[in-house]
């Protein structure tokens, strides 16, 4: 074969496979349509471990628009250079045109073709990227998945995630726990069998915890073990290191040489020595640190936790490659506290998901907090707001809070009325409690039926935040 960046080639059921053989951006490669190519097949054999990550990035299942689902091969002698990213490709094959690739990728195209997997809309919530996970699983023939990110108990989309969490693509575990929640109380999913139990730790939930051999006494690590010898002629026990005199061994005690041990003397056993505090100990304590939130434990503090497997039920594979569970689960995280980006991409979702009957209601609060304050007050104003207004779509940023409400667009108008006045209820309220904080500037902002959200989002914005402005 002639060598090229890429080259797009035939396979004998008439399936155009794109062989890329040195990395390009294909994702923003306009010479590279979606519609020429049904296969991808990475020669990454001569490739940087950089130009690796960055190609399986470009040409991602989950993420790539034009490489969506589609099935994705590799020709390395060296498969470590995938990492824990393996898990996203479909097989590790010689050439193009072996077996594995023909045959796996026919068993992908008769999945997606007879559950008619859909596509998502480009959104990038936390929900819609679960959705993507759960549909690549699906797509596999993969309809079961576990409740841990803990590597090697990992199935399903748990693996697909744990895999790009640890590869530093993707946030929290917080939402993980959030969308698995969902699918079981939704009955998307349902409890098929146990796996293992494990201990967490107790301030953070992580299961990566570190355990350590340490001091009974100061709870150092810095310890050396050694053995005892114990002198059969004068009965001296001692560490090892106290007998050692010009390379040979010679009792502290009686200063007699030892020559045989059995004959002179014996290791009846092994003592630790403290080079923090100097305590000497037969048995060491074990502690045990988080390697997630760093805090210390002991064994017994931890947390079990029971890890199961679950499985997709037929009405939650049905929501799932429908979109539908995008939709409900979508609507069911509306309400709280988001952390800002995760806000607007709230609003974003929505607007994808919303019907010609409804409308989205912001209300844009510049509150200013009095220098004097300390920072346990600040904290206190800051839990009550998140309690205060825990049924909107809430967020800040600097000092500009934004509250927004899904209305009915043609009673928006006077809804718009009875949320500006529990707002304002609720505001008073809150400043009778908390007096240094005042609100500066409280303005409305209703989105048009044909506005575009990130014109909407723009002008919602304005005074701190500029998303694109090429729309």
């Amino acid at each position: 074969m002639e060598y090229s960046i890429y080259k797009i080639i035939r396979n004998t059921n008439d399936r155009n496979i794109l062989v890329i053989n040195q990395y390009f951006d294909v994702e923003n490669s306009p010479e590279i349509q979606e519609d020429k190519f049904d296969i991808v097949y990475l020669n990454i054999s001569n490739m940087s471990n950089n130009e690796v990550g960055l190609l399986l990035e470009k040409t991602s299942p989950i993420f790539s628009t034009k490489c969506w689902m589609k099935p994705r091969f590799v020709q390395t002698s060296n498969t470590a250079q995938l990492g824990l990213l393996k898990i996203l490709t479909d097989g590790v094959a010689t050439t193009p045109f072996d077996e594995l690739v023909t045959q796996r990728s026919e068993d992908i195209f008769s999945q997606m073709d007879r559950l008619q997997i859909k596509q998502i809309a480009n959104v990038s919530t936390f929900v819609a990227f679960f959705i993507r996970l759960c549909k690549y699983s699906i797509s596999r023939g993969d309809y079961t998945y576990t409740s841990t990110i803990i590597p090697g108990l990992t199935e399903g989309h748990s693996a697909l995630y744990a895999a790009m969490l640890f590869n530093n693509e993707v946030g929290s575990r917080k939402e993980f726990l959030e969308f698995n929640q969902k699918l079981l109380e939704l009955g998307y999913a349902e409890p098929q069998d146990f796996v293992e139990r494990v201990h967490i730790c107790p301030q953070c939930k992580s299961s990566h915890l570190i355990y350590a051999e340490c001091c009974p006494k100061c709870e150092s690590s810095n310890i050396n073990e050694e053995p005892m010898l114990h002198h059969f002629r004068c009965a001296n026990i001692s560490p090892e290191s106290t007998y050692i005199y010009d390379d040979k061994l010679r009792c502290p005690k009686c200063r007699q040489y030892l020559h045989h041990i059995g004959v002179d003397y014996d290791r009846p056993t092994d003592v630790h020595t403290c080079n923090e505090c100097g305590h000497t100990f037969i048995h060491t304590k074990m502690k045990v640190r988080c390697a997630n939130c760093g805090s210390a434990h002991r064994p017994s503090s931890l947390q079990p936790m029971d890890v199961m497997r679950y499985k997709y039920t037929p009405e939650g594979i049905h929501a799932i490659i429908s979109n539908d569970a995008l939709i409900k689960i979508g609507k069911d995280l509306w309400f709280g506290y988001s952390n800002f980006e995760a806000y607007l991409q709230q609003l974003r979702l929505f607007s994808h998901t919303s019907t010609i009957n409804e409308t989205l209601y912001t209300i844009r609060l510049n509150i200013r907090i009095l220098d004097h304050i300390n920072e346990t007050e600040r904290i206190h104003f800051m839990r009550r707001m998140h309690e205060v207004f825990y049924d909107y779509n809430f967020s800040f940023k600097n000092s500009y809070f934004f509250l927004s409400s899904k209305i009915a667009t043609e009673e928006s108008g006077e809804l718009q009325q009875v949320i500006l006045r529990n707002i304002e209820n609720k505001l008073n309220a809150l400043q009778n409690e908390c007096p240094f904080a005042h609100v500066d500037e409280m303005a409305s902002i209703v989105r048009a039926a044909d506005e575009n959200i990130e014109k909407y989002i723009r002008r919602m914005c304005e005074p701190i935040y500029q998303p694109d402005t090429s729309l």
